[in-house]
């Protein structure tokens, strides 16, 4: 631990006390300065994350502001009826106010993540207060993933691609059409918030289905239609919102791969959608129903890997089989095992079960460490110096 990053009075961040034995050899009591800040740190962790509201002001926010805002997302220790730490409401007051008054002034943030996560939740709900600024703030937010969904398939498939977004095909709109050689991957964004499911088992499986439905079920039906068009190699007509005709684009020789993306994910029900998507034959294949984030590092990996275009259709193809037969709670597990040559499309097809583990994934923390490639990538500097260790 670089002594340069310590406070002057860091020590008073913690109650704990930590001292050498008289009897130690004075070698030992030498080390003291060099070893006390990990000493403290193994012994009490919250001491890195505990502040005082008047070391946050700057020229930017003032100490009043600073009150102010942990006034929204500060609390402080008392009786409740607490009992399932994953339960947002009304149990987990933490989810809401993640950081906590501790007293003598000094505040306790237990997860980093959580104070972004709840920043991003009370900006969410004070934007959607009102009907109109709620249905402007939704269309704004679709706009944004479908940017981002654009850029990413952008930068990974090249000048080579045509895109089309927010385009109709017979009077019903459709979010975006990638068209590259002779591949079409046609691509459904839903930003729907999820709700949490009730505790009680009959109720949660009901609000469970309900939000896959509404983002991944609807999402399949948009790409589904287009797809048959593609698999029917009929002549696609595109038009705008006017009905003005953009494109006709002739679908023999194409073939098409339908994408679902989503802000947030469902977890097992989503990495085998064999359990709650309801296709209309079961000659039907299966999108790639993938989170934003999931997405972004998948693609990210596989262009700082210098990976082909080609290789992401051999990974849709792939992924079409495993429904059915994958456990599995985390896309990125899957994504990692394809680009490790772990997974490959004659074994799952020879498969009764696929059960994926979270060191499969670990390529991606590997790139992580090197750069992933976002824009304006925080301490980039430090990650490809190799002076740093991550974890």
């Amino acid at each position: 631990m670089r002594k340069d990053w310590l406070r002057p009075n860091w020590k008073s961040y913690s109650k704990i006390k930590i001292g050498e034995a008289e009897e130690a050899p004075d070698f030992i009591k030498a080390l003291e300065d060099d070893y006390a800040p990990m000493s403290y740190y193994m012994t009490d962790h919250g001491i890195i994350d505990r502040f005082f509201p008047k070391e946050l002001v700057s020229e930017d926010l003032s100490l009043e502001q600073v009150l102010a805002i942990l006034g929204l997302l500060s609390i402080k220790r008392t009786q409740s009826d607490f009992l399932y730490y994953t339960e947002t409401r009304p149990s987990n007051p933490l989810f809401e106010k993640p950081i906590v008054d501790i007293g003598g002034e000094m505040y306790q943030v237990f997860e980093v993540k959580q104070v972004i996560h709840a920043v991003a939740k009370l900006l969410e709900r004070i934007c959607a207060a009102e009907k109109k600024s709620k249905d402007k703030y939704v269309g704004l937010k679709g706009d944004l993933l479908e940017d981002r969904i654009e850029s990413l398939f952008r930068t990974f498939l090249g000048a080579d691609c045509k895109i089309f977004r927010s385009y109709y095909v017979d009077g019903r709109e459709q979010d975006i059409l990638i068209l590259w050689k002779d591949t079409a991957f046609i691509v459904e964004a839903k930003g729907y918030n999820i709700r949490e499911p009730m505790r009680d088992p009959d109720k949660a499986f009901v609000v469970i289905k309900d939000n896959f439905n509404v983002s991944i079920g609807y999402g399949y039906e948009q790409a589904r239609r287009l797809e048959k068009k593609f698999d029917d190699q009929v002549v696609l007509v595109i038009t705008n919102k006017k009905g003005i005709v953009l494109e006709e684009v002739n679908t023999t020789g194409y073939e098409a791969f339908s994408i679902i993306v989503n802000l947030e994910s469902f977890g097992q029900v989503q990495t085998d959608l064999m359990t709650l998507l309801k296709r209309s034959s079961d000659d039907d294949v299966f999108p790639w129903a993938v989170k934003l984030d999931d997405l972004e590092i998948f693609l990210l990996t596989m262009i700082a890997q210098k990976r082909q275009p080609t290789e992401l259709i051999d990974f849709l193809k792939m992924r079409e089989e495993l429904h059915g037969k994958l456990i599995c709670s985390d896309e990125l597990e899957v994504c990692g095992a394809f680009l490790a040559g772990h997974l490959k499309l004659k074994r799952i097809l020879h498969a009764n079960r696929i059960v994926t583990t979270h060191d499969m994934g670990d390529t991606f923390d590997k790139q992580y460490q090197k750069g992933m490639g976002f824009k304006n990538e925080k301490m980039l500097a430090e990650k490809t110096s190799g002076k740093y260790l991550f974890w």
